[in-house]
């Protein structure tokens, strides 16, 4: 309201008064004057803190409740990205692949999971969606557990198995079962998230599941009557992918910059320490500590593109291609667009090393 508005009421027209009339005008004009100067400063300051948060914009990242997703966890919780000058928001879920497509609406800046999960996202929106690096590598982290009296893959024949459709949970089981020349089809395949299956198990709802951990080593913990059936050690080795947009990345180049060299320097730092990364990560996805810092030695964090990685892409997406999700003999132009290596190249050079793959 303008003060010399509020202030009319009270104005008096008598001889007596005038003098104080007149005075209470000149008051009031001053009044006036520091009321618009005010508004002013308050307009300029808003003005000036919107263009700030505008500019700065809070990068998410979005992942799973995974001890291998550390790369995400470990530089967001310890402070590293703000320190850099960077805002970022940690997001998890029950799958770091179910993250992924979230990337082509804009819900997430950059999401964690599997290659798969990454290349499926590219192929809706090839423009926006790519793989900027690996976060992690795994031995023996994925395994399949079972009631005690089933032994092996064989026995599991036509029994209920919980798997996590289009995450490392399908594409582990697929990848084993093909190698022990059976067919998918001769299991019972029953859809269901990570952190259901333990329930589902212990309900009698599926005979057993393929999942990651901590969902293996909590199945076999918390389910009486129950054992770890088949462990990925030797049978399939995968690292994840960090999948981003790539549209924010070329018209953010530093903050991206910035971002993949603050997780790279990290991830040297963890893997350097994995138990101080094992407490990290336990305290983020409040996981037993214990258990955290066993899982984690099953982890080798990177931030790399390196041909581990690549070969790893390659059977991501021949497993793919064995579901028929995606065709046959992807081109080198195909996977250029996939791998966009620009941002790591400029953050960490000796992380960035490898023979494009296709035809």
């Amino acid at each position: 309201m303008d003060p010399v508005a509020y202030w009319t009421p009270y104005l008096f027209t008598n001889a007596n008064v005038h003098r104080r009339v007149f005075t209470m005008k000149i008051s009031i004009e001053r009044l006036r004057w520091s009321w618009r100067r005010s508004l002013l400063v308050m307009l300029s300051v808003g003005l000036s803190v919107g263009a700030s948060q505008a500019t700065a914009e809070k990068i998410v990242l979005a992942t799973g409740a995974d001890p291998c997703f550390g790369v995400f966890y470990v530089p967001h919780e310890i402070g590293a990205f703000k320190e850099a000058g960077l805002d970022t928001e940690l997001v998890t879920g029950a799958s770091g692949s179910r993250q992924v497509p979230f990337i082509l609406t804009g819900d997430f800046h950059f999401a964690m999971g599997s290659g798969g999960a990454c290349m499926t996202t590219h192929d809706k929106d090839p423009a926006k969606a790519a793989m900027f690096a690996s976060g992690s590598g795994y031995r023996g982290y994925d395994g399949v557990v079972s009631r005690d009296d089933i032994a092996d893959l064989a026995a599991l024949k036509g029994k209920k198995v919980g798997l996590a459709l289009g995450t490392g949970s399908e594409t582990f089981f697929t990848t084993v079962v093909e190698n022990a020349g059976h067919d998918i089809k001769d299991y019972d395949v029953i859809p269901v998230e990570a952190p259901e299956m333990v329930a589902a198990l212990e309900r009698g709802d599926i005979d057993a599941y393929a999942a990651w951990e901590p969902w293996v080593s909590r199945g076999v913990i918390s389910i009486p009557g129950t054992h770890q059936m088949l462990s990925s050690e030797g049978l399939w080795e995968p690292v994840n992918a960090i999948c981003g947009n790539r549209q924010w990345a070329e018209a953010n180049p530093e903050d991206a910059t910035t971002l993949f060299r603050v997780m790279a320097e990290t991830a040297a730092k963890m893997a350097a320490d994995p138990d101080w990364a094992a407490g990290v990560i336990s305290k983020v996805i409040k996981l037993d500590p214990d258990l955290s810092r066993s899982i984690t030695k099953k982890c080798s964090f990177m931030t790399h593109l390196n041909q581990l990685v690549i070969d790893g892409m390659v059977n991501d997406y021949n497993n793919l291609v064995l579901r028929e999700v995606m065709p046959k003999d992807p081109s080198k132009d195909w996977w250029r667009g996939f791998l966009y290596d620009k941002p790591l190249k400029a953050a960490a050079p000796g992380n960035v090393s490898y023979s494009m793959p296709g035809n």
